[in-house]
């Protein structure tokens, strides 16, 4: 048996920075920037699967986290999707 779980929660940013928000390229590269700046850059295994949509391994929280910040600081929006498979055999 397999049970899958999915929840979402949407974090709109209450920043009145939205006139300066970026596109994907340029936070591309803030992430990049931030992977190097956390000294993560060269152990993470990072997927771009196409312009928007990225797959991460060996990238810690606390990294994430600091691009979640850099990106809401930047007037964007954010939403975090939660997928749980629990397998029972």
């Amino acid at each position: 048996m397999t049970i899958s779980l999915q929840s979402t929660i949407n974090k709109p940013n209450p920043s009145t920075n939205k006139q300066k928000v970026v596109q994907t390229p340029e936070l591309k590269n803030m992430f990049e920037n931030i992977l190097k700046q956390k000294n993560e850059y060269d152990k993470a295994q990072v997927n771009w699967v196409d312009d928007e949509s990225v797959e991460l391994k060996n990238v810690s929280n606390q990294c994430l986290h600091s691009f979640l910040i850099e990106a809401e600081k930047q007037g964007k929006d954010i939403s975090f999707t939660k997928q749980t498979v629990i397998t029972i055999s």
